[in-house]
């Protein structure tokens, strides 16, 4: 019998890289451990009454909850994935929660994650607090987007020349940084999505139709203000442009984790959780790297003061292996849960 596994939170919907190439990850693993995903439940989706969905998750024999930033501060979002450990359609299947931000959630979410077979945070901060929410040692190594990895980021072989401001999950942040770049010939906005902001794929076919062409006007108007105005296709194109890069401004976790990738030099602004500080903190690079957006136009003077050192371009290697041998580990004890359902049922 075909193994089977659903998976939960699926944010690939978006058109944000960064969450697409986790899931694309995801995929991947499952697929070569001949684990079958037979049905996907999308960021901020309301699973338990999606029929279909759950006549797949009564039958399957892992699911997979794709922790991604969703549970921090209490977020109704984030109880509505772990609710899955206590719903009668579970049917004795085990549970993986992986690549987890966790950050001031109530107690009580601890009963959910006291029932899940494996829990794995994407950062050590979100380690220490699910192991004390869990009752139970959790383990980090890292974000799944770094675990597809590379095998020698380009911090010497690729000519460098362009200078790149990203985005935000704060529309102002985002205009911020648009606006300090704004004043330089040579400066590039370019965000992690592949529209204007981040696309909801949780709206209904009307309200979907209404954003689109809401974006789709977005990204005309920022073009006519900013003619060094680019949106990426896919994320291999995002990583080519970033091969370019000499310096990347990002207010995104993810735009963080593909100038690794990428080993393009960058400086981060705080986002909405602690994602971006424990990322750094992990990574051995502390917080030199973060940025406030008033120090802005002072960075962008002297972007070639920002290249990586030869410490943090080992340290960036060792994160990537780090999380390679991380992501391969985890998915061999998904694949290890999943027999062990299938033992006991028969």
């Amino acid at each position: 019998m075909r193994l089977q596994a659903v998976l939960m939170n699926d944010t690939s919907g978006s058109r944000h890289f960064g969450c697409e190439r986790v899931v694309r990850v995801i995929g991947e693993q499952l697929r070569a451990r001949d684990i079958e995903l037979v049905a996907r439940s999308g960021v901020r989706q309301d699973w338990q009454r999606d029929r279909r969905f759950v006549e797949a998750l009564s039958g399957c024999h892992v699911i997979v909850i794709n922790g991604e930033g969703t549970l921090h501060h209490g977020s109704r979002h984030g109880r509505a994935l772990l609710e899955v450990a206590e719903h009668a359609a579970r049917q004795g299947a085990a549970i993986a929660l992986v690549n987890a931000l966790y950050q001031e959630n109530p107690p009580a979410w601890g009963r959910w994650l006291q029932k899940m077979d494996l829990v794995v945070a994407r950062d050590s901060w979100s380690a220490a607090e699910l192991t004390q929410a869990a009752g139970r040692p959790v383990q980090a190594f890292g974000d799944l987007s770094l675990s597809a990895g590379a095998d020698e980021p380009g911090f010497t072989t690729r000519k460098r020349d362009l200078v790149v401001m990203g985005d935000s999950v704060y529309r102002e942040v985002t205009q911020k940084l648009a606006q300090a770049g704004s004043g330089s010939t040579n400066v590039r906005l370019m965000p992690v999505t592949a529209a204007v902001m981040a696309r909801q794929p949780h709206f209904g076919p009307i309200r979907r139709y209404m954003e689109s062409v809401r974006l789709s006007a977005g990204a005309v108007m920022t073009r006519w203000r900013h003619p060094g105005f680019t949106l990426c296709r896919d994320e291999q194109h995002y990583l080519r442009e970033l091969g370019r890069t000499k310096l990347h401004v990002t207010g995104r976790f993810h735009g963080v984790c593909l100038s690794m990738v990428a080993g393009a030099p960058f400086l981060a602004v705080r986002s909405n959780s602690w994602k971006v500080e424990a990322l750094l903190d992990d990574c051995g690079l502390g917080e030199s790297r973060l940025v406030d957006v008033a120090d802005l136009p002072a960075a962008l003077a002297r972007p070639d003061d920002f290249a990586f050192t030869p410490a943090e371009q080992q340290a960036i290697r060792s994160t990537l292996e780090r999380c390679q041998a991380g992501a391969a580990a985890m998915f061999d004890e998904i694949r290890g849960l999943a027999e062990r359902v299938a033992r006991h049922r028969g």
